[in-house]
């Protein structure tokens, strides 16, 4: 499987050229599907894994959003943020009054 620094500068270029990708629908399932890849990557500390998710999801997201006038990467960015603190927030909930 390529690197992840290779999926996202591919998808970069393929959103820069903007001939690649057509619409947005198309672009928000790719954007979505290179972040799952990200996510899948990482190696999270026991502690504070959702801080490390966020920081690399916020990380590729900037790249993302840089390179790209359509507004379907943004959202899908903060969509997924808003997933992992969500999530985060219930884990922690669960833990405390358990």
């Amino acid at each position: 499987m390529p690197d992840v620094h290779t999926l996202v500068n591919d998808f970069i270029i393929k959103l820069k050229s903007g001939i690649k990708i057509e619409g947005s629908q198309a672009t928000a399932k790719q954007t979505a599907e290179l972040l799952r890849s990200v996510i899948s990557s990482q190696r999270v500390p026991y502690t504070n894994q959702a801080g490390a998710l966020i920081d690399a999801v916020k990380a590729v997201g900037e790249q993302l959003i840089a390179a790209n006038v359509e507004h379907a990467v943004g959202n899908i960015v903060r969509r997924v943020l808003h997933i992992i603190r969500e999530e985060d927030l219930s884990l922690t909930t669960l833990l405390w009054l358990g």
